[in-house]
């Protein structure tokens, strides 16, 4: 499960996703690739970061930010970008 946060002016394109293996051929995990995990993120998303059960991450947009707030994976799926918070 992840969240993303779209710049201001693309509101419209938040989304939660419930991403599971298929047969569609997307990646899975996703691979949030370009997306930084060590940024400070602005107020809106700093409450998930205060929750230590989410991870938060962002990549540059064209017209800003895109924010990524994942709740870690399992062991067993975790890809390796993505640091499991007790480690932190």
């Amino acid at each position: 499960m992840f969240v993303s946060i779209a710049p201001e002016s693309e509101a419209q394109q938040d989304a939660l996703y419930l991403h599971t293996p298929n047969p569609n051929g997307t990646p899975f995990p996703h691979p949030f690739e370009g997306v930084c995990w060590d940024a400070s993120p602005p107020s809106l998303v700093r409450t998930f970061g205060e929750n230590a059960s989410w991870q938060v991450g962002v990549v540059a947009a064209a017209d800003g930010q895109r924010w990524w707030v994942v709740r870690p994976f399992s062991d067993r799926i975790r890809p390796p970008h993505i640091r499991d918070l007790k480690e932190a």
